[in-house]
């Protein structure tokens, strides 16, 4: 039994395609070949003869034919989602509904099921990145070829064949290199670039310059460099047995190949044997299953190249996003009542997480549970004041979205990420609304804690840059009185340049 290909192009793939053809079916019904294709394939399941019973004789296009005798329930309910859901939901329905995953790995086997994982994974980041229609989705899969790499389970009892690179990270008990002979050595590129302002044009190396057949003899070094490093990769894969081939032409004592590297260090090896153009190397308790007690004594102290002490990079760490509600400044006003510290936060999060849950109810269930809210209750009390309020009311029948992500950069101050509670959408205005559980409430806007000012502040230079042609609005929701209180553009524009003017000062810091 063998475990399939260790990396495949996704479009490539028997299932991947199957799924395909049916979404071409139903982005284009009249598409014959399609529609024959996906009756064929084990998510219908068809014989050639049905097909051809079906086909033979028709006097238009096979759908019509095919819906006049029944289609298959999976066909029907593909085109009458087709114009309404997500390709990732459309496949889904294929594969979860219909049954397709099952029809699928019976018939090609599991390793086709990597491949399915994937087909998800891309039309999650095709709906990220673009309005998410089946034909758009069609068009951007196919016009790009996805390699994935598969997980091949180590205790399954296959044959896994895979490149080198492929076998970074794993081990098996068996290992066999089958092409260790002389290769082909690779051709440098004729032109070569010296400088980022001078480039030249290589030839033979009687005639190059010799800046550039320096900077060829330095590639091709660092392409037999590289091949070393594979060729430990290789031998290191084996558990306990490596069986090396050699077939073919043999290196020179200038460039030894693989199976001339590995049967020089192999002949003063115990357990090591050579027999024509193979060479097996296992443990002793490999072969007969007993425990080596005594290890072999090495009969020569080998110097490791240089490759192999060359030290890697450190990869550079990646720089963190702020948070707007961390950009400096106090939370709340002096003297402020209640609650401790840990005790507020608490509160707050607590009372935070009811609203969001009953904001994202329907108008009528949302009703329901405002008036299921129990008024002994501090925090439901608050909750219930704030959305029975007419201002709240009428900021809800707007619809609002909830708990909108975002990202962004901002000039002076770095990346940043938050989430809003309420972004308010019209084809003028953009308003951000952000709920605060602060006890102790500001007269005017202007009063308003720093910290709370800047946060706002970031958001609306975040939805400035998002919705550049409509005005941005920023306001804080007050729960303990149910007020709504609108910032001003100067109040929040000042807080954002005195959060910048506090970066630069932390950043100029010895």
């Amino acid at each position: 039994a063998v475990a399939g290909a260790d990396r495949l192009t996704l479009g490539e793939d028997l299932a991947v395609a199957d799924v395909i053809m049916a979404l071409k079916f139903a982005a284009c019904p009249e598409d014959d070949l399609a529609l024959a294709t996906v009756l064929r394939s084990p998510l219908i399941g068809w014989t050639e003869a049905q097909l051809f019973t079906l086909a033979h004789g028709r006097s238009g296009k096979l759908w019509p034919a095919l819906h006049a005798q029944g289609a298959p329930k999976m066909l029907a309910d593909l085109l009458a989602r087709a114009d309404f859901q997500r390709p990732y939901e459309l496949i889904e329905l294929i594969l979860q509904k219909h049954n397709g995953r099952s029809n699928l790995l019976a018939r090609l086997g599991s390793e086709c099921e990597d491949a399915l994982d994937e087909l998800l994974v891309q039309a999650l980041a095709y709906e990220a990145a673009d309005i998410p229609t089946l034909g758009g989705f069609l068009e951007w899969f196919e016009s790009g070829d996805t390699e994935i790499k598969r997980q091949v389970d180590k205790a399954s009892d296959q044959l896994r064949v895979m490149s080198v690179h492929g076998a970074k990270g794993l081990e098996s008990p068996i290992v066999i290199l089958p092409d260790t002979a002389a290769r082909r050595p690779a051709s440098s590129p004729n032109i070569i670039a010296l400088t980022d302002q001078a480039v030249a044009w290589g030839g033979a190396a009687a005639i190059n310059p010799p800046a550039v057949q320096a900077e060829i003899d330095a590639r091709t070094d660092a392409r037999a460099d590289e091949r070393q490093r594979l060729l430990y990769v290789a031998m290191t894969r084996a558990e306990s047995w490596l069986i090396v081939y050699g077939a073919g032409t043999r290196g020179t004592a200038e460039k030894p190949c693989w199976y001339d590297q590995i049967a020089a260090a192999a002949a003063a090896m115990p357990g090591a044997e050579a027999t024509g153009e193979a060479i097996t190397l296992c443990h002793k308790w490999a072969a007969t299953g007993e425990a080596d007690d005594e290890a072999a004594a090495p009969t020569a102290v080998l110097k490791p190249p240089g490759w192999f002490t060359a030290q890697a990079a450190t990869p550079p760490r990646p720089v963190p996003q702020l948070s707007p509600s961390k950009l400096g400044g106090a939370h709340a006003l002096p003297g402020a009542d209640g609650l401790m510290a840990d005790e507020a936060l608490a509160y707050g999060t607590a009372l935070h997480a009811l609203l969001e849950q009953i904001i994202a109810l329907d108008p009528a269930a949302r009703a329901e549970a405002i008036a299921a809210l129990r008024p002994e209750i501090g925090m439901e009390a608050e909750a219930a004041q704030l959305l029975t309020s007419p201002d709240m009311r009428k900021l809800l029948e707007a619809a609002p979205l909830a708990e909108v992500a975002f990202a962004c950069h901002i000039k002076d101050l770095g990346d940043i990420s938050g989430r809003i509670d309420l972004l308010e959408i019209s084809e003028s205005t953009v308003t951000a609304y952000d709920f605060k559980t602060n006890r102790n409430l500001p007269a005017r806007p202007e009063d308003t804690p720093e910290a709370l000012l800047r946060q706002m502040a970031s958001y609306r230079a975040a939805l400035a840059q998002i919705y550049p042609t409509r005005k941005i609005e920023t306001a804080i929701i007050w729960t303990k009185t149910a007020q709504i209180m609108p910032l001003g553009h100067a109040i929040t524009d000042a807080a954002l340049m005195r959060a910048v003017a506090d970066a630069r000062v932390v950043a100029s810091a010895p």
